[in-house]
């Protein structure tokens, strides 16, 4: 992982000696979230929008989402009688209205429009059916190989990888076993950075 080696090789050249704990705290905050910045993404990834999204959806999709944010923040209480949850409801509900009536709004002009071309302008009306008629373009790579055997469709690829965890079940838990060990291991590190003696009553690393 990126972050993982980013902040591994962050700590090997930082200096900790000789710092007080409040100090050695912030120091690794500091580079923990330096790490961070350059190794995670900082914005939301918008792959692709329905053809039909209008600006009027992002407002109601805000604030769903604000709605949805506050009811987690009270607990995720469940009934008509929690405010919070009324209103994540009332939200929802109305977002999912509105995308109803502008998808059914698309939809519409797409058929008006099919109906003008297909007697006013068969060019047009050809270059908006064929690649319908072909079925999505989008590309999923060149593959996986398992066992010597590349496979391209998404059926064949996730049968494989069925019969991949079928054959290897413990495959979770060696990976977070490894993890485990790297992460005592850093702890021996900070540990072995701090200038304070540590007590015999808290567990060793």
């Amino acid at each position: 992982m990126k972050y993982c080696a980013s902040l591994d090789k962050a700590l090997q050249t930082d200096t900790v000696h000789n710092l007080t704990t409040d100090k050695l705290y912030n120091r690794l905050c500091e580079v923990m979230n330096t790490c961070a910045n350059d190794c995670f993404p900082t914005r939301r990834f918008r792959g692709h929008l329905k053809p039909f999204w209008t600006d009027a959806l992002t407002v109601h999709h805000i604030q769903m989402a604000g709605s949805r944010d506050a009811w987690q923040r009270a607990g995720r209480p469940r009934g008509t009688q929690h405010s919070a949850y009324r209103q994540y409801k009332e939200d929802k509900a109305n977002f999912r209205r509105v995308m109803r009536q502008c998808a059914d709004r698309y939809m519409a002009e797409l058929d008006n429009k099919l109906e003008h071309d297909s007697v006013h302008d068969t060019v047009s009306f050809w270059k908006t059916v064929n690649p319908r008629k072909h079925g999505s373009g989008a590309y999923l790579g060149g593959g996986i190989k398992f066992n010597g055997t590349t496979y391209r469709s998404r059926e064949d690829i996730v049968d494989q990888w069925a019969k991949y965890f079928t054959l290897h079940p413990t495959y979770m838990t060696l990976m977070l076993s490894g993890r485990t060990m790297s992460n005592r291991k850093l702890m021996k590190r900070f540990v072995a950075c701090l200038p304070i003696k540590m007590s015999p009553c808290l567990p060793h690393w």
